[in-house]
């Protein structure tokens, strides 16, 4: 999962399936118990993986400042020529533009990067 760019939230979510999967595991210690085990996790694989860990670490700058100050999306060509888009965001707040007062979404600059 994690050549994948999971997030914290997303390991939380997938440690806390497999622990309610566990018959003997008390329920009211799921959250705490997989937000304990997701942080210790990616921890751990960030000091293993470390070059991966600095590429999506500057993909994740990028994505906050394309979606603040640009207020786009993430989107992509790979060198294979492969065009590749972001389309995991929600909107956060409204700006007003142009003489008719039109209202645009703007994204998220988390969601973006957290994707």
């Amino acid at each position: 999962t994690t050549v994948y760019g999971v997030t914290f939230f997303g390991a939380k979510d997938q440690i806390k399936r497999q622990l309610k999967d566990l018959d003997a595991f008390p329920n009211e210690w799921i959250s705490k118990a997989a937000a304990y085990l997701a942080k210790n996790t990616l921890a751990c694989m960030g000091k293993i993986f470390t070059s991966s860990t600095e590429i999506q670490d500057w993909f994740t700058k990028i994505a906050r400042h394309v979606a603040k100050h640009k207020h786009k999306s993430m989107s992509w060509v790979t060198p294979m020529g492969l065009p590749v888009s972001q389309p995991y965001f929600k909107y956060e707040s409204t700006i007003s533009a142009g003489c008719r007062n039109t209202k645009i979404k703007v994204p998220s600059p988390r969601q973006q990067s957290s994707a």
